[in-house]
């Protein structure tokens, strides 16, 4: 573990807090765990992170070993995702087709079309 006690650069937005437990000393950053500042003295460095103490890295640790990721979408879901959307959009073609040959508005709408392009 490396000294963080005379740690030069800050953690953005540190500067100006002081430590809840060191009073008097100023902070060098926010716990990953329950982003309180810390002070050198209380910093604690575990799992490539920095805690204000070894409970809050205990807990970060206990929660990552149950922590599982999501899943990306795969290849499958991907494809019936491209499926259902080309469905959805020839029913809805479809039943345009129907509501322009099959109605009275689609029959007046023909009627107009004509009219339209000519002007």
């Amino acid at each position: 573990m490396r000294d963080l006690s005379q740690k030069g650069t800050m953690a953005k937005g540190a500067k100006g807090k002081y430590c809840p437990r060191h009073r008097n000393f100023e902070a060098i950053g926010y716990c990953e765990q329950c982003h309180s500042p810390y002070c050198g003295d209380c910093a604690v460095e575990a799992l490539n992170h920095t805690f204000c103490s070894k409970e809050c890295a205990n807990s970060y640790g206990k929660f990552m070993s149950r922590y599982k990721p999501t899943k990306k979408p795969g290849f499958f879901s991907k494809l019936m995702n491209l499926v259902v959307t080309v469905l959805v959009l020839a029913v809805i073609g479809f039943a345009a087709y129907l509501f322009l040959t099959r109605s009275k508005a689609g029959t007046r709408l023909r009627e107009k079309l004509p009219a339209i392009r000519t002007k």
